[in-house]
Protein backbone atom coordinates (compact mmCIF):
# COMPACT_ATOMS: atom_id res chain seq x y z
CA UNK A 1 0.00 0.00 0.00
CA UNK A 2 1.40 3.57 -0.55
CA UNK A 3 0.09 6.16 1.78
CA UNK A 4 2.54 8.87 0.98
CA UNK A 5 3.87 10.15 -2.13
CA UNK A 6 4.99 13.79 -2.67
CA UNK A 7 8.06 15.79 -4.57
CA UNK A 8 9.64 18.76 -2.83
CA UNK A 9 11.36 21.62 -3.95
CA UNK A 10 14.87 19.75 -3.78
CA UNK A 11 13.50 17.07 -6.06
CA UNK A 12 13.65 14.39 -3.49
CA UNK A 13 10.42 11.94 -3.18
CA UNK A 14 9.25 11.67 0.17
CA UNK A 15 7.49 7.96 0.21
CA UNK A 16 5.94 5.80 2.60
CA UNK A 17 5.30 2.02 1.79
CA UNK A 18 3.16 0.10 4.33
CA UNK A 19 3.51 -4.10 3.94
CA UNK A 20 0.48 -4.88 5.74
CA UNK A 21 1.09 -8.57 5.68
CA UNK A 22 2.48 -11.02 8.39
CA UNK A 23 5.89 -11.51 7.02
CA UNK A 24 6.53 -8.07 6.45
CA UNK A 25 5.24 -7.15 10.57
CA UNK A 26 3.62 -3.65 9.17
CA UNK A 27 6.66 -2.30 9.06
CA UNK A 28 6.89 1.08 7.47
CA UNK A 29 9.68 2.04 4.38
CA UNK A 30 10.43 5.39 4.11
CA UNK A 31 12.60 6.92 1.23
CA UNK A 32 13.71 10.60 0.33
CA UNK A 33 15.06 9.74 -3.27
CA UNK A 34 14.20 9.26 -7.10
CA UNK A 35 15.71 6.00 -6.97
CA UNK A 36 12.23 5.18 -5.51
CA UNK A 37 10.30 5.71 -8.61
CA UNK A 38 12.44 2.90 -10.07
CA UNK A 39 10.96 0.02 -7.90
CA UNK A 40 7.86 1.50 -6.32
CA UNK A 41 6.07 -0.45 -8.40
CA UNK A 42 7.24 -3.27 -7.96
CA UNK A 43 7.22 -3.17 -4.41
CA UNK A 44 3.30 -2.72 -4.78
CA UNK A 45 3.19 -5.80 -6.80
CA UNK A 46 4.93 -8.09 -4.19
CA UNK A 47 2.54 -6.85 -1.40
CA UNK A 48 0.23 -9.60 -3.56
CA UNK A 49 2.79 -12.59 -3.88
CA UNK A 50 1.12 -15.60 -2.28
CA UNK A 51 4.60 -16.66 -1.66
CA UNK A 52 5.65 -14.55 1.25
CA UNK A 53 9.30 -15.59 1.33
CA UNK A 54 9.51 -14.96 -2.52
CA UNK A 55 8.16 -11.71 -1.68
CA UNK A 56 10.51 -11.14 1.26
CA UNK A 57 13.63 -11.86 -1.30
CA UNK A 58 12.29 -9.58 -4.33
CA UNK A 59 12.42 -7.19 -1.60
CA UNK A 60 15.86 -7.56 -0.97
CA UNK A 61 17.01 -7.35 -4.29
CA UNK A 62 14.82 -4.55 -5.15
CA UNK A 63 16.51 -2.77 -2.38
CA UNK A 64 20.06 -3.67 -3.42
CA UNK A 65 19.01 -2.33 -6.86
CA UNK A 66 17.72 1.38 -5.32
CA UNK A 67 20.85 1.60 -3.22
CA UNK A 68 23.32 0.50 -6.71
CA UNK A 69 21.01 3.32 -8.18
CA UNK A 70 21.82 5.72 -5.57
CA UNK A 71 25.14 5.00 -5.52
CA UNK A 72 25.96 5.21 -9.06
CA UNK A 73 23.31 8.94 -9.11
CA UNK A 74 26.08 10.45 -6.27
CA UNK A 75 29.23 9.09 -8.00
CA UNK A 76 28.13 11.26 -11.07
CA UNK A 77 26.09 9.13 -13.55
CA UNK A 78 22.71 11.28 -15.09
CA UNK A 79 20.33 8.36 -14.33
CA UNK A 80 17.74 10.63 -15.20
CA UNK A 81 16.26 8.70 -18.06
CA UNK A 82 16.56 5.20 -15.88
CA UNK A 83 13.39 3.13 -16.86
CA UNK A 84 11.25 1.74 -13.77
CA UNK A 85 11.62 -2.27 -13.09
CA UNK A 86 8.46 -4.16 -14.13
CA UNK A 87 7.55 -6.84 -12.04
CA UNK A 88 4.80 -9.74 -12.30
CA UNK A 89 3.77 -12.40 -9.90
CA UNK A 90 3.87 -15.50 -12.02
CA UNK A 91 1.55 -18.50 -11.17
CA UNK A 92 4.40 -20.47 -10.55
CA UNK A 93 4.94 -18.55 -7.35
CA UNK A 94 7.96 -17.04 -8.41
CA UNK A 95 8.38 -13.36 -9.13
CA UNK A 96 9.91 -12.43 -12.58
CA UNK A 97 11.41 -8.53 -12.47
CA UNK A 98 12.67 -7.35 -16.12
CA UNK A 99 13.91 -3.76 -16.62
CA UNK A 100 13.58 -2.95 -20.11
CA UNK A 101 15.90 -0.21 -21.66
CA UNK A 102 16.53 0.54 -25.99
CA UNK A 103 18.95 -1.85 -26.43
CA UNK A 104 18.76 -4.01 -23.60
CA UNK A 105 16.44 -5.97 -21.02
CA UNK A 106 17.91 -7.20 -17.67
CA UNK A 107 15.97 -9.89 -16.09
CA UNK A 108 15.49 -11.72 -12.61
CA UNK A 109 13.30 -14.32 -11.77
CA UNK A 110 12.73 -14.94 -7.93
CA UNK A 111 11.68 -18.53 -7.30
CA UNK A 112 10.70 -20.44 -4.74
CA UNK A 113 13.23 -22.57 -4.40
CA UNK A 114 16.22 -20.06 -3.68
CA UNK A 115 18.77 -22.14 -5.94
CA UNK A 116 16.98 -21.74 -8.79
CA UNK A 117 16.43 -18.03 -8.41
CA UNK A 118 17.98 -16.23 -11.59
CA UNK A 119 19.06 -13.35 -14.19
CA UNK A 120 19.56 -12.77 -17.74
CA UNK A 121 20.85 -9.78 -20.13
CA UNK A 122 19.46 -9.62 -23.52
CA UNK A 123 20.42 -6.94 -26.06
CA UNK A 124 20.05 -6.41 -29.86
CA UNK A 125 22.07 -6.07 -32.65
CA UNK A 126 22.86 -2.75 -31.94
CA UNK A 127 25.00 -4.19 -28.61
CA UNK A 128 25.98 -7.14 -30.42
CA UNK A 129 23.23 -9.68 -29.48
CA UNK A 130 24.38 -10.50 -25.79
CA UNK A 131 22.16 -12.81 -24.44
CA UNK A 132 23.83 -14.32 -20.93
CA UNK A 133 22.15 -15.85 -17.66
CA UNK A 134 22.92 -17.36 -14.60
CA UNK A 135 21.69 -18.09 -11.05
CA UNK A 136 21.19 -15.20 -8.34
CA UNK A 137 23.85 -16.76 -5.51
CA UNK A 138 22.63 -16.31 -2.09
Amino acid sequence: MLNYYQETNSKLISTKIEFPNKTFGRRFYKYYSKELNIIVLSLNTITKTKNKEVAKETQKLLFIIQKTIFLFKHAGFDLSNVPPLHTINVDDGSVLIEWIFNDFRIGFSIEPNKEDSSWYLVSNKKLGEINISGYIST
